[in-house]
């Protein structure tokens, strides 16, 4: 039965493919990429909501991104 369910290796390249260049899982955003369905379906939702929500969101993302900043700033400097 497990026969069924194993894959093929070249099968398993793919899948790994697919997610490293999917726009949740990549690490660089190409041009290419940019035109990908999936890639305008997620800069849409970027401004789904009221302005008021659509606003919140970009905040706490910022607060997010900077927080991680100041975090591996904080650990650098321990181990310096």
């Amino acid at each position: 039965m497990l026969v069924a369910y194993q894959k093929n290796p070249s099968d398993i390249d793919d899948d790994i493919e697919f997610f490293t260049n999917h726009p949740l899982t990549c690490k660089d955003l190409t041009p290419e990429m940019l035109e990908r369905p999936e890639m305008q379906a997620l800069q849409k939702l970027k401004y789904d909501g009221s302005p008021e929500e659509v606003c919140r969101n970009f905040k706490d993302h910022a607060f997010d991104a900077l927080n991680d900043i100041l975090m591996k700033h904080k650990k650098t400097a321990k181990h310096d």
